[in-house]
């Protein structure tokens, strides 16, 4: 074989081309994460209800999710942790099962769970390579004039939609002190008036949403627009009762606009801050999802207001470039160095340019392999 191509030199640079080739547009194909995307049939069913304590997100969330969920086929094991306004059951299914399949009857269910009507509806998550504490991307915004909450107003409204646009971005969460509408009833006017709290939660969140009232002309459709976002706005809202005229929500209650979020604050450097949190999807090539959210950054700081700032905390991306780095300069080293021991034992510069042909074309011929492997499994 090697007399052949010494024989026939262009068809030598005619197969080391277009290994060379092959090589190039396979590694266009490759993933690049940080650890590999190992597809684990493990989900996390999360249901967040502020008002709960522990018992009652034992009793009356959790065991009714638990209790659909061991009907399902192929379930391993099942781990629950319950605590005041949260609930979240670990299911994790046998090994080989299809993840796509358990999700979907996980997903179902869990939507005939008989959770109250007042509970927000579980999030079911899929645990894997991509599931961990740390964020992917977590910026800071950072304010001279705002204070925390109207920081977290802003954030929510403004910044956030933003990053959601981005191409791998999975979730962007605001961590801060928002805004809170604090409703506290009182249990003697609400016996006396013959009122319920479900009546008054029902109604509540229908003043919430917006309420049609046909059409204008059989054309223009027409809205019931009831803006709340005032503690008199609330005060306003009318509760009916039975046999008598409706009352209106600030006769038994006290409504107050919470400023500070006690189950939750975010402190950098021992102040309150606000900060946006990104996940990517498992998919994503987080080397190329943080050059976008850094270019989207850079362009969101001539928008800012005066006094405001954003800055990057948190970037694993950084880790993937660092050793990126790392192997290309380990890569260089070592065809120097062979360079220099083949020159020097056979006493030919033309001898010792030959590790700077093969060892590039040898690494770039395995890109083919890698591709192939992957694009099987």
């Amino acid at each position: 074989m090697v007399s052949f191509f010494l024989k026939h030199p262009i068809i030598a640079i005619v197969l080391n081309a277009m290994l060379l080739v092959i090589g190039w547009l396979s590694l266009q194909h490759l993933p690049l994460c940080e650890y590999p995307q190992v597809k684990i049939p493990e989900f996390t069913v999360h249901t967040h209800y502020h008002n709960g304590d522990a018992s009652y997100m034992e009793e009356i969330v959790t065991n009714a999710i638990e209790d659909k969920v061991m009907s399902l086929p192929a379930i391993e094991k099942i781990q629950s942790e319950t605590s005041q306004g949260s609930s979240s059951v670990y299911v994790t299914f046998k090994v080989g099962t299809n993840i796509d399949t358990a999700q979907m009857g996980l997903r179902e269910a869990v939507s005939q769970a008989n959770l109250p009507k007042e509970v927000p509806q579980p999030n079911i998550v899929r645990r894997g390579s991509k599931d961990n504490n740390l964020p992917f991307f977590l910026i800071l915004v950072e304010s001279k004039s705002s204070t925390p909450e109207d920081l977290t107003h802003y954030t929510n409204c403004i910044l956030r939609h933003s990053f959601r646009g981005i191409d791998g971005v999975a979730e962007v969460e605001v961590l801060g002190s928002p805004y809170q509408m604090d409703i506290a009833l009182s249990g003697k006017k609400m016996r006396q008036f013959g009122i319920n709290a479900n009546t008054v939660f029902t109604e509540i969140e229908t003043s919430l949403k917006n309420q049609p009232l046909g059409k204008l002309y059989d054309i223009y459709p027409l809205r019931l627009d009831q803006p709340l976002n005032k503690p008199e706005d609330f005060k306003k809202i009318m509760i009916p009762m039975q046999k008598k005229p409706a009352v209106m929500l600030g006769d038994f209650s006290a409504v107050t606009l919470k400023k500070n979020n006690g189950d939750f604050r975010f402190h950098v450097n021992g102040k309150p801050g606000v900060a946006i949190q990104i996940k990517e999807t498992s998919t994503a090539n987080p080397l190329e999802v943080s050059d976008e959210l850094h270019e989207k950054i850079n362009g969101l700081k001539k928008a800012l207001p005066k006094g405001t700032a954003l800055k990057v905390i948190v970037d694993q991306a950084e880790f993937i470039r660092s050793s990126l780095n790392q192997v290309r300069n380990s890569l260089i080293e070592a065809i120097i160095c062979v360079m220099i021991v083949v020159g020097l034992f056979l006493g030919s510069a033309r001898l010792s340019l030959v590790p700077l042909i093969t060892i590039p074309l040898s690494l770039v011929g395995s890109l083919a392999v890698l591709d192939s492997v992957v694009t099987r499994y």
